[in-house]
């Protein structure tokens, strides 16, 4: 796969565009999750994603409780990939 299909380009809450690179997508429950790496600093994001009439969405996960359930899947899948 090309890197380029892998690029996100998102805007902050100051309407600057942030490049992300997708990292991989989980399901859990009926619920789609988008792990996001910021390509500037490196940080990884989690996004739940859902669609509305105008097409994808990426909403940020704030909750800590949810966050810890993403990072455990994520481990999981890393895990067994190795």
């Amino acid at each position: 796969m090309n890197e380029d299909q892998n690029r996100i380009v998102l805007l902050d809450e100051e309407g600057n565009e942030v490049e992300f690179e997708l990292v991989v997508t989980i399901e859990k429950d009926g619920v789609e999750y988008a792990l996001l790496l910021n390509i500037e600093d490196e940080d990884m994001y989690a996004f739940r994603m859902d669609k509305d009439d105008q097409g994808d969405l990426l909403i940020p996960v704030e909750n800590d409780d949810e966050i810890a359930m993403i990072q455990e899947l994520y481990d999981q899948l890393s895990a067994d990939e190795e």
